[in-house]
């Protein structure tokens, strides 16, 4: 059963916070006990928030950062400490659940509005590696030519649809061809491919 933390040293309680999960518990320090039942969500107010997040992936934890004003910059850092989510420190319960569960599963949250910058920056270099055969050579190397064309389009920001209409294949077949590609490459999400070809977070 996992256990949730909130680690913040805001004084502006968040009631929503313990209220979305059963067993959620506020504290002003790192849990004393982290594994990999651990959920910790750690505000930004506390100045070593990098350090709690890193400290709880070592530990085999979860860790999502929450934050009153979600800047790229932050967001970069909290990716880097090794965080599987990023967002406002006021979302509802609902979103929080819907964060939770998304980690969980082994995703990713950032947000839909940085989900998008942080996929479509990766479109220039991802176009420039389409055009050089041997752009990413030892990443791609255990794809077949159509896997290859499918995780680029995909990484690049390209929706299934969009994808399907490019390659002029099914979007029943671009879903199959994309399990396989997130499986050879040990992938999580679309998010997780289009940084890993980016080579910018090889251990996100």
């Amino acid at each position: 059963m996992k256990q949730h933390y909130f680690v913040s040293a805001t004084s502006d309680s968040h009631p929503r916070w313990v209220q979305a999960f059963d067993d959620a518990l506020m504290i002003p320090a790192p849990p004393p006990v982290m594994d990999r039942d651990t959920v910790v969500w750690v505000h930004t107010s506390m100045s070593n928030w990098t350090d709690i997040v890193a400290s709880a992936v070592r530990c085999e934890a979860r860790a999502i950062v929450l934050t009153l004003g979600p800047r790229q910059p932050e967001l970069i850092a909290a990716l880097t400490a090794g965080a599987r989510g990023y967002a406002h420190a006021w979302s509802s319960i609902d979103i929080l659940q819907q964060i939770a569960k998304v980690v969980d599963n082994g995703g990713l949250w950032v947000g839909a509005d940085f989900l998008n910058q942080l996929v479509s920056a990766t479109a220039a270099r991802l176009q420039d590696a389409a055009e050089d055969d041997h752009a990413d050579d030892d990443l791609l190397s255990t794809l077949t030519d159509r896997e290859r064309e499918v995780a680029l389009a995909v990484a690049a920001g390209a929706s299934n649809k969009e994808v399907a209409r490019q390659l002029d294949i099914t979007e029943r077949t671009v879903k199959a061809h994309l399990g396989v590609v997130f499986q050879k490459l040990g992938v999580r999400d679309r998010l997780h491919l289009a940084l890993q070809l980016k080579n910018t977070h090889p251990v996100l």
